[in-house]
């Protein structure tokens, strides 16, 4: 079908537009098979709106997989700006989308005032800015894995080379002469292993994505090129700083993979999966190696041995892959990961935003990103750390608080005495606490999906909306956060 441009605006659509009115008036099988037969035809321009009943929702289950190849335009009625924010949450969430390509005000009685704060264009302008909010911080990200990369460059080159030498020695005669907490596992045995899992996601990567030799030959290099670097940056940070900047790392993987895998002609839903398998494959090497980091740094401490550590390294592996997927498809039957109530995952939509564009056919944000990449530098010159930044201006407001409440427990912790040793103990006596609320939130989101699947349900809605259970976590929360900093003083007291 030809296309126009819409208005001046940078959005191409066909001359003839799908209005979604009338699919509120049919069931969800036939508008579902109604809107694909448009969209097969080749329409790409949607329109609806947030009173149109469950329209949006339709257009939401039947064209959400190819998101990124239409324009939505939708409607809110409302007249002042926290009616028209509510209306876009909702159509977001109803649409199964993080964007919405046009907003329009649907039908209102007066003009609304360009330049009320509290009117329906200021709404429209803030979702506007959240978006480019967005596309820079993921700049930022992807600036921070490189400059994490560039300050490691000399531990890289320096491992690289004492691999090298290690692989090519006469390892037995070697390692009879070394202390046993100075043992590993054999060079040769370490590489031809880790070779083979590079293969084995290779043969797997041709079977379910690859359309050529060529594709599947370009993505082994660059898994194992990125994984061999960036596991060096990981386990270095976590030796210097105790964090490992995943997130950053993964997402300069992935630019580089989409723009290599679209100039070889990967595109579409198959390529965002296969740049996503790729990131999936780097990320567990870079959880793995960071992992283990710190285990090394306990043995250090213990006088266990390296070599026993890392035989049974390989069968936790595996023990961990095998609980990995179980608990991802668990949690995946209990709420799933897109529609209402679904669980968040901000850092994999940040990877994913990246990825759609460029495998869709689309102009990637690249003055954002660069824009992104920009601050990122100026952050890192001023000795304030990209990564924390960049991730606070993506993530959302709800993850963000309680991140900026750990940080600021930390610092009071860190700063409670004159004596730099006792407050690097009440630091760490911190760390340990928090580690355990980590898992005991883990599982017992777990044991929710848990009675969630089996149709147990023990969760009190109703109460949870009111306004006294908001008052009961905001208490219970400020108690959490003096119980921890009271922990992790007491503990050194007891020294």
């Amino acid at each position: 079908m030809e296309k126009v441009r819409l208005g001046k605006t940078d959005l191409w659509v066909t001359k003839t537009a799908f209005g979604a009115l009338p699919i509120q008036r049919i069931s969800h099988a036939d508008a579902k098979r109604l809107l694909r037969r448009a969209y097969d035809a080749g329409i790409n321009y949607f329109d609806t709106a947030n009173a149109y009943s469950d329209s949006e929702e339709k257009i939401g289950e039947a064209l959400s997989d190819v998101r990124h190849n239409i324009v939505i335009s939708t409607k809110s009625g409302g007249s002042d700006k926290k009616t028209v924010q509510a209306h876009i949450e909702t159509s977001l969430r109803r649409l199964k989308t993080d964007y919405i390509d046009i907003i329009q005000f649907h039908n209102p009685a007066v003009m609304p005032d360009p330049n009320d704060p509290d009117g329906p264009y200021a709404a429209a302008l803030e979702a506007k800015q959240k978006g480019y909010v967005r596309h820079i911080g993921i700049g930022m990200l992807a600036m921070s894995g490189i400059i994490g990369l560039l300050s490691m460059s000399g531990v890289v080159v320096r491992v690289v080379k004492r691999a090298i030498a290690d692989l090519f020695s006469k390892g037995s005669a070697a390692t009879g002469t070394l202390l046993r907490t100075q043992q590993d596992l054999p060079m040769t045995q370490i590489v031809f292993g880790s070779l083979l899992m590079a293969i084995l996601f290779a043969v797997f990567f041709h079977v379910m994505c690859s359309e050529s030799l060529t594709q599947t030959v370009i993505a082994f290099v660059l898994v194992v090129l990125f994984a061999l670097m960036l596991s060096v940056v990981g386990i270095s940070s976590i030796a210097f700083t105790g964090n490992e900047p995943v997130s950053g790392m993964t997402i300069f993987m992935i630019i580089v993979s989409a723009v290599v895998m679209g100039g070889v002609g990967m595109s579409s839903k198959t390529g965002i999966i296969a740049i996503l398998m790729m990131a999936a494959f780097l990320c567990a090497t870079l959880a793995v190696s960071g992992n283990f980091m710190s285990e090394l740094k306990v043995a250090y401490i213990t006088g266990a041995t390296p070599k026993k550590m890392q035989q049974w390294q390989l069968v936790s592996i595996v023990l961990a892959g095998i609980v990995s997927v179980g608990v991802v498809f668990l949690m995946h039957y209990a709420y799933g990961f897109t529609g209402e109530d679904a669980l968040a995952a901000p850092q994999a939509n940040a990877m994913a935003a990246i990825v759609k564009p460029m495998m869709d056919g689309g102009d990637a944000p690249w003055p954002l990103y660069m824009a992104g990449a920009f601050f990122a530098v100026l952050l890192w010159m001023m000795k304030i750390p990209p990564l924390a930044f960049a991730l606070g201006s993506y993530l959302p407001m709800g993850i963000n608080t309680p991140v900026l409440v750990g940080g600021l427990i930390s610092y009071f912790v860190s700063h409670s005495s004159d004596d730099a040793k006792v407050n690097a103990k009440r630091l760490s006596e911190g760390n340990t606490v928090a580690s355990g609320f980590v898992a005991g939130g883990a599982i017992g989101s777990l044991i929710s999906a848990v009675l969630h699947i089996a149709g147990i349900d023990w969760f009190a809605k109703a109460w949870a909306a009111s306004p006294a259970a908001t008052f009961a976590g905001i208490v219970a929360y400020f108690v959490l956060c003096i119980f921890l900093y009271a922990m992790a003083k007491h503990a050194v007291k007891q020294d």
